[in-house]
C-alpha cells in the first residue's frame, strides 16, 4: 500500500525519485550503519511491553513461540525472557528474532543473556524476502504465537507494507496475535523532521508522513484508521487499534516532547 499524495505539499519539497530509490536500495545498509555507531546504547530495553501487551505475559501463553520482525538489538526479546523467567521458573520460550541490519542480529547474539537453544537470531528484509527461509530450518510456517513489529514498519517504504504483514500472517497459527507499536502522525519527531518546531535544512519528505533521517534511514508516521485498514486487509481480525500519546519532560535541557505511536492487537483469522 503506498502512502497517498499529499495536498498540501508541492512535489518539489520532496526529494526526486532518483533519490528515493537509492534511500529504498541503501535502506539495510543505512540501518547498518547506525549500529555499528550506537551498538546496542540507542534503543532501551522495553520492559513496558508486557504492560501494553499482556499476550507477552507467562500467564497468556505458558509455552510461548515468539517472532520478532526487526528486533535490532534485543529491545524487545531479552526483556520478555527476562519478564518470563522471573514470573515462572518452568514457563518456556522460543524467540524467532530477525533483522535486516546484520550488525544488529550480530549484537544481540553477543548478549549476555543470549542462548542459542531459545533464541534462532537471523539476518532477514521482512519487507521483500520470505522470512520462514531465511529462518530456516527452526522457523516454521504456522509456529508462532505471537509475532511482533515494535517500531518495525515505520521503517520501511509504505508500498511493502503489505509483504511485511503477510510474512507474520504466515509464521503465526491460526488464532496467533500480532502486536505493533509503532509512530503515529503528530509526533515529534514527525513535526521536526517537517520542518516544524525546529525543523532540519535540506529536504526530508519522502511522500505524505514518510521522511528520511539525517543518517538515510527513513520514518512513516501512521494514521489509526490506516493501521487497522492494513491489518484488516491482511487477513487479521483487529482486537485493538488506538492512539497512544504522552508528554515526556527532559528538565536537563528544559524540552517537553510530545510523542505519538499507534498500538494495535490483531489476531490471524
Amino acid at each position: 500500500m503506498a502512502a497517498p499524495s499529499s495536498s498540501s505539499s508541492s512535489s518539489s519539497s520532496r526529494l526526486a525519485p532518483h533519490q528515493v530509490a537509492r534511500l529504498e536500495a541503501n535502506a539495510h545498509r543505512a540501518w547498518d550503519c547506525f549500529y555499528k555507531s550506537n551498538g546496542n546504547k540507542f534503543f532501551k530495553d522495553r520492559h513496558w511491553l508486557l504492560e501494553e501487551f499482556h499476550t507477552l505475559t507467562p500467564d497468556a501463553h505458558h509455552k510461548l513461540t515468539l517472532v520478532e520482525m526487526g528486533c535490532g538489538t534485543g529491545a524487545t526479546v531479552y526483556p520478555v525472557l527476562e519478564a518470563r523467567n522471573a514470573a515462572c521458573a518452568t514457563s518456556t520460550a522460543v524467540v524467532h528474532a530477525c533483522d535486516y541490519a546484520p550488525t544488529a542480529v550480530k549484537v544481540l547474539k553477543k548478549h549476555a543473556a543470549y542462548e542459542e537453544a531459545n533464541i534462532n537470531a537471523f539476518v532477514c528484509n521482512v519487507a521483500k524476502e520470505d522470512i520462514v527461509a531465511c529462518g530456516a530450518p527452526r522457523l516454521a510456517e504456522e509456529s508462532a504465537d505471537v509475532a511482533t513489529m515494535i517500531f518495525a514498519l515505520s521503517a520501511m517504504s509504505p508500498d511493502t507494507f503489505a509483504h511485511a504483514l503477510e510474512q507474520a500472517r504466515r509464521v503465526l497459527k491460526v488464532g496467533g496475535t500480532l502486536l505493533i507499536r509503532d509512530y503515529a502522525e503528530g509526533d515529534m519527531a514527525m513535526e521536526r523532521l517537517a520542518g516544524k518546531k525546529g525543523g532540519m535544512d535540506g529536504i526530508r519528505e519522502i511522500d505524505e508522513r514518510f521522511y528520511m533521517r539525517g543518517d538515510g534511514t527513513r520514518a512513516y508516521y501512521f494514521q489509526v484508521d490506516e493501521l487497522r485498514s492494513l491489518l484488516t486487509t491482511g487477513g487479521f481480525d483487529v482486537a485493538s487499534c488506538s492512539l497512544v500519546s504522552m508528554r515526556n519532560e527532559n528538565r536537563a535541557q528544559e524540552l517537553i516532547m510530545d510523542r505519538r505511536f499507534v498500538q494495535a492487537r490483531a489476531v490471524k483469522v
